[in-house]
């Protein structure tokens, strides 16, 4: 078990999708699941060791997500606003 992968991505995921909807959730997990297989993709080319590209592959997928999150902070699809409610 990795902490990592079991609590903390799983919670970006949701967060970055949007807490309201779950159309939001899944576009969130692909969202964070392309921007960490895209990442790995990057590393390969940098030129450092294998530590510091690990390392500085989580650096810039934080910055990404934070990016994203500064962009749209209700998440990619907020939850729908009601027009009416019923009684």
């Amino acid at each position: 078990f990795k902490p990592l992968y079991g609590t903390f991505i799983i919670w970006v995921m949701l967060i970055l999708g949007g807490s309201g909807n779950n159309k939001g959730a899944i576009l969130g997990s692909f969202t964070v699941w392309g921007i960490w297989a895209g990442t790995d993709f990057l590393t390969k080319y940098l030129p450092f060791s294998a530590t510091q590209s690990a390392s500085l592959r989580v650096i810039l997928i934080a910055v990404l997500l934070e990016v994203i999150l500064l962009w749209r902070p209700q998440g990619l699809l907020p939850p729908k606003k009601h027009l009416f409610t019923l009684k």
